[in-house]
């Protein structure tokens, strides 16, 4: 896989500008990148599962766990009714640099 990974980037760059779904294929190279990937971008899914389930998360600035205390502020509801979110961290860092514990 490793030596035709780019063969197999090029056949889904090919079919998306010319607007053919390849979906198995871009999920397989998805897939693959992440597999090979030592630190991912988490930090969304994170700072959902903190909010939604007062999860922790861990930086990889910092040692420890961290909570974030999400406030609610007026505006757009999501479908769920809920009103919008927004860190009540701001400057510090808030869910960026999370990591996978």
């Amino acid at each position: 896989v490793q030596e035709r990974q780019g063969a197999l980037r090029r056949v889904i760059q090919t079919a998306v500008a010319n607007g053919v779904p390849c979906l198995a294929f871009s999920s397989a190279l998805a897939y693959f990148d992440a597999y090979r990937t030592a630190r991912l971008p988490a930090n969304l899914t994170q700072a959902q599962r903190d909010y939604f389930g007062a999860h922790t998360y861990r930086r990889i600035d910092k040692e420890g766990s961290f909570h974030t205390e999400w406030q609610r502020y007026p505006g757009p509801a999501d479908p769920t009714g809920r009103p919008a979110v927004a860190s009540g961290l701001a400057g510090s860092g808030g869910p960026r640099g999370l990591r996978c514990s």
